[in-house]
């Protein structure tokens, strides 16, 4: 199938590929990071993310503009080489293949397919490791709190390499294995996604500001640049290969669901409703007999539900709250839910786990 310039435009935002190249956002505007400088408003985004605009000292004509243009002032591209490495970063071009059932786009080209480079890996792992550490000393205790009210025990998050960055970071691009723009690294709750090899495709942040959850959704979750973990799935590093795969939206409702029910089925998400998904993340879906895919009841979980019932084998199913963590907090039964879900049956449905 090929894909058009605007169906391009509704995969990649501005405002994602800004926070790569080392934007900072407090609601729209960020410190510009085309050209830098310290003005923290220089840099505005516009209709939800997809335009931008440079108040400052970028070059007229190369100062604002769609995905594009941002892309092409970025990289120092023309227009068709941004074209085809937008196409290939969300996965567009080409057309489709089947293998097992499970429709699949053509490959794209090699760098996407490949976790980063073994510089940003060796970063990644020391900050992934560092974090691990502060979450577990003093100055952890806001977000050991955190993840126990939302239902997570200790084994659980350790097991998942969960960590604490107590303070925003800045740090030089180019000890990443990137270019010279600066990498930022957000105070929160790490999520590492690391795959079944032992390989981190990228980190995600739950970003905590003056020792509280962010409730902005559009700064709720950061990361580093440089990963590539957009599509992936996140969960890998634990799959069983049981019978059946629960798909969930969210990792800590991916790690939840692991714990209350993991040796039921398998628990992964791609770490989002509308993430388009990369082949290898598809190629696991191929390994399953059965995949359940619960996404959030809202409207980016309808349109998230409306993607999953493309792909063969993929029963969607409505989540009994507004996503599993709601369920739990609310008294929910989530290991009985889960169980009457994928049918399962006998023994091994031994009850809710929920206090424990």
């Amino acid at each position: 199938m090929d894909w058009t310039i605007e169906e391009i435009k509704q995969r990649v935002t501005v405002r994602e590929l800004a926070e790569e190249a080392g934007a900072v956002f407090r609601r729209d505007s960020s410190r510009c990071p085309l050209h830098g400088g310290d003005n923290p408003t220089a840099f505005h985004l516009y209709e939800d993310g997809r335009k931008w605009r440079c108040f400052t000292n970028c070059p007229e004509g190369q100062n604002g503009g769609d995905v594009f243009a941002f892309y092409m002032a970025w990289r120092k591209v023309d227009f068709a080489t941004a074209k085809a490495e937008l196409a290939a970063r969300c996965g567009v071009e080409g057309t489709a293949r089947v293998v097992s059932q499970v429709v699949l786009p053509a490959a794209p080209p090699e760098p996407l397919q490949l976790p980063p480079g073994e510089v940003w890996q060796a970063m990644a792992w020391g900050f992934t490791l560092w974090c691990e550490e502060q979450l577990a000393g003093e100055q952890g205790t806001v977000a050991r709190e955190y993840l126990k009210a939302r239902g997570l025990h200790q084994k659980t998050w350790e097991a998942w390499h969960l960590g604490w960055n107590p303070r925003l970071w800045k740090r030089d691009g180019q000890t990443w294995g990137l270019d010279a723009e600066p990498v930022w690294l957000h105070s929160g709750i790490t999520i590492p996604h690391i795959n079944a090899e032992g390989q981190l495709w990228g980190i995600k942040i739950r970003v905590f500001e003056g020792g509280v959850a962010v409730r902005d959704a559009g700064r709720k979750y950061r990361g580093p640049r440089g990963g590539m973990g957009r599509g992936m799935m996140f969960g890998d590093l634990h799959f069983a290969r049981r019978e059946a795969l629960l798909l969930v939206e969210g990792e800590f409702d991916a790690l939840l669901a692991w714990q209350e029910a993991g040796d039921l089925c398998d628990v992964g998400t791609l770490a989002g409703a509308r993430k388009r998904l990369h082949p290898l993340a598809l190629a696991i879906l191929a390994q399953y007999r059965h995949i359940y895919g619960v996404l959030d009841d809202d409207e980016a979980g309808d349109k998230g539900r409306a993607m999953l019932a493309q792909i063969a084998r993929v029963a969607v199913v409505q989540p009994p709250a507004h996503d599993l963590t709601d369920y739990w907090m609310a008294g929910g039964d989530l290991r009985g839910w889960i169980a009457q879900t994928i049918g399962a049956t006998g023994s091994s449905v031994n009850g809710s786990t929920r206090r424990a």
